[in-house]
């Protein structure tokens, strides 16, 4: 689809739908033909001469497009396929333009034959398809729409972004605390640690204290008991 805000003109005859001139935005040919046929089912539809009635706008979506025409006075059709979005009161100010351009080319186009005047018609087509592509360049309320929308987009991605952090945040706030019940656990852990290691210096404290006071008692009492003996010995030979 045609990145362009306004696709395709046509002017038909309202009482056989035979479109007297066209222009396309797109070059592609296969855009090109599928907007052709769109407005040919439209203009040679049966009920088209009877409901097309004169300075009434019509304004029908299509897939992918608007399709937008008024008819006048002397049963001439003028459509503008453009973006679903286009501005309506633009489109047909395009329009307005359009019929009063195409004064110059009623008499021939009441009986020439499909496409006839296409080449004809080509600048005005032009023009028109080319000054009002961009609605917001024309008209200062499509403008303002279109800043508004920017303003709408951009305070939408803020809220996202609002709520990502947000979401961001809860997360670390449950990491933080996470984090404090690893370290309250650590430190729990901790002091059961330094209790067993303080029970165990004193056990060991303990242990080398009997081994000394052992130790101990294997040298002195062996030392003892032969100094009484010595004794005993010296004092039975003084008799």
């Amino acid at each position: 689809m045609s990145a362009h805000g306004v696709f395709f003109i046509a002017i038909a005859r309202v009482e056989d739908g035979v479109i007297v001139a066209r222009w396309v935005h797109s070059k592609d040919t296969a855009e090109k033909n599928s907007y052709v046929t769109t407005v040919s089912n439209l203009t040679t539809n049966k009920s088209f001469a009877t409901r097309a009635v004169p300075n009434k706008r019509f304004c029908l979506l299509s897939s992918g497009f608007s399709v937008n025409f008024i008819a006048d006075d002397e049963r001439f059709a003028f459509v503008v396929l453009t973006e679903k979005n286009y501005p309506e009161r633009v489109v047909f100010k395009l329009i307005a333009e359009l019929q009063t351009e195409f004064d110059a080319f009623r008499d021939e186009a009441g009986r020439c034959a499909e496409n006839k005047l296409s080449k004809k018609m080509y600048d005005i087509f032009d023009d028109l398809g080319s000054r009002y592509d961009d609605p917001t360049k024309i008209d200062k309320v499509a403008k303002a729409q279109r800043s508004v929308d920017k303003a709408s987009a951009q305070l939408e991605k803020n809220i996202e972004n609002l709520e990502e952090l947000h979401i961001s945040t809860n997360e670390l706030s449950r990491n933080a605390g996470d984090l404090l019940d690893e370290s309250h656990t650590l430190k729990e852990t901790s002091a059961e640690y330094h209790q067993r290691m303080k029970c165990r210096k004193y056990k060991i404290t303990a242990a080398i204290a009997g081994a000394v006071v052992a130790l101990i008692a294997v040298i002195v009492i062996p030392i003892a008991v032969k100094f009484a003996a010595r004794r005993r010995q010296l004092r039975f030979l003084r008799g």
